[in-house]
Formats: structure tokens, sequence, C-alpha cells
């Protein structure tokens, strides 16, 4: 597992972008959004701080979920970040995140749809 704020890394707060933007940034329900099935994808956004506030990086990024938690959700990247600023991040990595953070799902139908 990563810890994310070790390696200056955050996950953006969806529900805080929505409320920001209702009109432009939408996102999935909260019901949706708590009750995300183990395989799963759902999109997050992770912020790179490399050190300086001054030099950010972000990327949506999707994640697989493996497990829920009883405050969030386990899950691998299921990208390979092109921001410098999100290292030690790659495909595979293992992230733990709340239903707040997820900007996006792709459940079991969306998959065989799109296989």
């Amino acid at each position: 597992m990563i810890g994310l704020q070790e390696h200056g890394i955050e996950l953006d707060c969806g529900e805080t972008r929505n409320a920001e933007a209702p009109d432009t940034f939408d996102i999935p329900c909260k019901a949706m959004r708590m009750n995300v099935g183990e395989g799963w994808f759902v999109k997050l956004i992770f912020i790179g701080r490399a050190g300086s506030t001054d030099d950010l990086g972000a990327e949506r990024m999707w994640v697989k979920v493996t497990e829920s938690t009883g405050e969030g959700y386990r899950g691998t990247l299921a990208n390979q970040p092109f921001c410098d600023n999100l290292a030690p991040l790659e495909w595979g990595s293992s992230i733990e995140f709340a239903s707040e953070n997820i900007v996006d799902i792709m459940d079991d139908s969306d998959i065989q749809e799109n296989a």
C-alpha cells in the first residue's frame, strides 16, 4: 500500500468540486458512490505536490476496487500515471480512498458493454 501523503500526493474530493461547480462537474450520486462493488472501476483525481504547492500535477485515473473497508475502499491503480509529480504511483499500486473521492464509476454492466 502506497502512503500517498508521505509522497506528496493527495486525492481530490469530488463532492467539493461538484458543490463548487454543480452545472459542469458531475459526479455519481452518493448512494452509488457508497455501494461500489468489488471488481468495479472508479475514477479518482490524484494531485501531486512534488515538494511545492507551486509545482502541481493532477490526473484523473481509474482504480479497480478490490475491497470495501469500514471507512471506504481499497483498490489497485488501473492506469500508468503520466505526471512525474505522482511518482511512485504506477499501474497496480494499492490505493485507499473514500466515497467522496469518486468522480466516476464503471460497473459490471459498463465493463461488459465495452468489452
